[in-house]
């Protein structure tokens, strides 16, 4: 099957194969999005974030693969290569937290149900991160996460029963240029504000 069409002025392709008389089942999703606006789908989330994506375009051009063998757990692995371009993250006060000129990852193969994520290449240009402290002593990022009292919801009452694993993720390339790093600290009698410019950083074969 093809499904191929341009949604609200942006085009996505989905071509798909299967192999239906193979034990496996495999079913292959060829998957191609051109400037896909972030912002614009974010908003039909059902329930409020703690932030917003004022700006931000995603291309992807990716391979999701499907299987289930009848003495295996079913398996999903996705490979490809996705861009972010113009990225700004804000938040509930419309206080900018970061932005990023383009983001490229290339995956090599992504597992999803095995916590399993191999990356050929990660590079980030001109990352920017607004760091604050508030007068109350409470730091902009932090808040970002959920309550305390949606984490205790979410465990839910067998959450000590045992940790999960960590994912295991395996980075070959990682580059990022030209980062920026800006900090105020209302807490003192005269806030504090300093800066951290031409950040640097380059990376190879890391990993969990």
């Amino acid at each position: 099957p093809r499904f191929a069409a341009v949604v609200n002025g942006d085009p996505y392709a989905i071509e798909g194969k299967t192999k239906v008389f193979q034990d496996s089942h495999e079913t292959i999703f060829n998957i191609r999005v051109e400037d896909f606006d972030i912002p614009f789908y974010l908003a039909y989330i059902p329930h409020e974030l703690n932030l917003s994506v004022p700006s931000g375009k995603l291309d992807a051009q990716s391979t999701v693969t499907f299987s289930m063998s009848p003495d295996r757990q079913p398996a999903v692995s996705v490979a490809g290569s996705l861009a972010v371009r113009d990225f700004a993250l804000q938040d509930r006060k419309k206080n900018t937290l970061a932005t990023f000129k383009r983001l490229d990852a290339v995956m090599t193969t992504l597992e999803p149900l095995r916590s399993k994520f191999h990356f050929a290449k990660i590079a980030i240009d001109s990352p920017e991160l607004n760091v604050r402290r508030d007068r109350s002593g409470a730091i902009n990022l932090l808040a970002l996460g959920p309550s305390k009292k949606e984490d205790a919801a979410a465990a839910g009452p067998e959450s000590g029963t045992g940790e999960k694993p960590l994912p295991e993720v395996i980075l070959d390339d990682f580059d990022l240029k030209g980062g920026r790093i800006l900090y105020r600290d209302d807490m003192p009698r005269r806030p504090i504000e300093s800066r951290i410019d031409n950040i640097s950083v380059k990376g190879e074969r890391m990993s969990t």
